[in-house]
């Protein structure tokens, strides 16, 4: 997947799991800000930064499902049993999935992205009855599918509160259906952190999927301009 953005005359681009364009724009150097994401390392010149951590992928050529583990297959199994429990998939009402988002990330005093961050994303919602309880924004790299933000319901509504996570499990596991339907290779869920205490529950949630775990690397470039402005503090 590749973004591109215009703002005054800087020209800015972010790459996501595309080697090949990765590596032209990094060579090129056209844009005054370039980032990518790949699977892949490879030497791309001293004034590119590189970033490697771990995330894990489902593979979807088999059955994952016997690889989830036993909390993770229980409830899911679990939340066949609720009849209002429904899934956009994918969900067109992006409008709802973005205000989640941002409710969420805010009340964890995380950074909340515009929306036009994700005008190319694909959003995928979990709703009980009416509500929406739980969604995952995802990049489309076919024949990857990307978590980039995984969010969930603050409801103080016990049921609400109750069927949270099972709900997200459930919802990981309609994704996989869906790129398994669609032929792409693996879902990401995304970089786990296996050291930092306060990430645990939601590392332990993406390993309870039994995925293979890799490294992934960021690529990040600034233009010398945008580095003199880093100095001057602009």
């Amino acid at each position: 997947m590749i973004f591109e953005q215009k703002k005054f005359f800087f020209k800015t681009i972010r790459i996501i799991l595309d080697n090949e364009a990765l590596k032209r724009a990094l060579q090129a150097r056209g844009h005054s800000y370039i980032t990518g994401l790949s699977y892949n390392n490879f030497p791309a010149g001293s004034e590119v930064r590189i970033k490697s951590k771990k995330t894990t992928v489902i593979k979807l050529g088999d059955d994952y499902f016997k690889r989830f583990n036993d909390t993770t297959r229980n409830e899911i199994r679990r939340t066949e049993k609720v009849s209002d429990l429904s899934f956009q998939i994918p969900d067109a009402n992006r409008d709802a999935v973005y205000r989640l988002y941002r409710a969420f990330e805010s009340e964890g005093n995380r950074i909340v992205r515009p929306a036009e961050y994700f005008y190319q994303s694909v959003f995928f919602g979990a709703y009980l009855g009416s509500e929406l309880m739980a969604a995952i924004l995802c990049y489309d790299a076919y024949p990857y599918m990307r978590a980039h933000a995984i969010v969930s319901s603050l409801s103080e509504n016990p049921l609400h509160r109750k069927w949270k996570s099972f709900v997200l499990r459930r919802l990981v596991f309609e994704i996989c259906n869906y790129g398994k339907e669609r032929d792409y290779l693996w879902f990401d869920l995304g970089g786990v952190n296996l050291s930092d205490e306060e990430k645990a529950g939601i590392t332990a949630f993406k390993l309870g999927f039994g995925g293979r775990m890799i490294s992934e690397y960021t690529y990040t470039y600034k233009s010398p301009f945008l580095r003199f402005l880093k100095i001057l503090n602009f």
